[in-house]
């Protein structure tokens, strides 16, 4: 049985929906190619921590099931440029 904290799993909710944002618009956005492969690298390992304190809270499958969710949810495309 876990703990929870109504607050902390919100906070950290928004954490891993904002570093997969941070990435898809490193990947996708207008500035693709521009972004660094370190800077999406870190902003993988950063999901990563914050699943692993998310499963804290809420359990290692709903944890997982939320980054994954996330990180499919509004998944930007990459844009084909032969103009």
């Amino acid at each position: 049985m876990y703990i929870t904290n109504n607050s902390e799993v919100a906070r950290l909710k928004q954490r891993i929906a904002m570093e997969s944002e941070a990435s898809k618009l490193a990947m996708y956005g207008p500035l693709r190619g521009a972004a660094k492969h370190s800077f999406i690298i870190k902003r993988m390992e950063n999901m990563g921590g914050l699943r692993d304190d998310l499963a804290g809270y809420v359990g290692d499958d709903e944890a997982t099931r939320f980054l994954i969710g996330t990180m499919e949810k509004g998944a930007i495309q990459p844009q084909n440029n032969n103009c």
